[in-house]
């Protein structure tokens, strides 16, 4: 709840309103927000206007987020928000981050450059992220970093596309007559933290980090046949080549997942 309302916070004093509008359903549900509905509906009515919006006040008693703001309307302006909505769903800026980034890889051999029209927590902040791919329903490549490796998470979305759709050696990789076929979802990790018991673990919620001297496994929250903590911890020690009866520590951790 409390990341949601800072990213909430910080896009009204950014004015950055595309952000708000694309804010993944997943992260919505996991905030338990009640208030976002009502900001967007605001937004749609002034469709066509220049705004300024402005935060005046934000408090967090007992874990309930409270923001009072205000939108100032400056002047008409063409309908650029649903303009944008009708040609593109407002398809979020890191899914579409990662397709860019793999299509201009597999088409030219080139990685591509930071577009300069990113949001701004892209462009300064830092984050281990996860770039899933899938083809037809059934995944296609998955690979992400734990940590941040890059100077920002545009950067660290790049990489970890191209690695997701061509080093992922459980599969060949993505040839051009496949990425019309393809679908992209983007984790950003949140700091994970030490656990004592998998009793801690919630395999929705939380993914699960095992390490053991310089070996470690991840496996990320909410997958498809993962239904509990035991199968989290089972696969994650799998793909770190650690056994169970082996002395291991976990860690959780969160993330903001975005898909198209």
């Amino acid at each position: 709840g409390g990341n949601f309302d800072q990213l909430i916070v910080e896009c009204i004093k950014k004015k950055n309103i595309k952000e708000i509008l694309s804010i993944d359903d997943d992260f919505r549900e996991k905030a338990g927000e009640c208030g976002l509905a009502s900001i967007v509906i605001m937004l749609g009515a002034l469709d066509g206007y220049e705004v300024e919006p402005e935060v005046l006040s934000y408090e967090g008693p007992l874990g309930v987020g409270y923001m009072a703001s205000k939108i100032n309307v400056i002047k008409e302006k063409p309908g650029d928000y649903s303009k944008d909505h009708s040609q593109s769903h407002f398809k979020n800026p890191y899914v579409c981050l990662a397709k860019k980034a793999l299509e201009t890889y597999v088409k030219t051999g080139r990685v591509m450059d930071v577009p300069d029209d990113l949001p701004d927590e892209m462009l300064k902040n830092k984050a281990g992220t996860f770039v899933s791919i899938k083809k037809n329903g059934e995944l296609r490549g998955c690979i992400g970093t734990i940590m941040p490796t890059k100077a920002n998470i545009a950067l660290e979305i790049i990489s970890n596309a191209i690695s997701s759709g061509t080093k992922d050696p459980r599969f060949d990789a993505v040839k051009p007559d496949e990425l019309d076929l393809l679908s992209y979802s983007v984790d950003v990790l949140l700091e994970p933290e030490p656990i004592d018991s998998i009793k801690d673990l919630d395999v929705k919620k939380y993914g699960v980090i095992v390490r053991a001297g310089f070996r470690s496994g991840l496996l990320l929250p909410n997958l498809e046949g993962v239904d509990t903590p035991k199968e989290q911890v089972s696969i994650a020690l799998q793909k770190a080549g650690i056994s169970f009866r082996e002395n291991y520590t976990m860690e959780r951790f969160e993330v903001v997942r975005y898909k198209d």
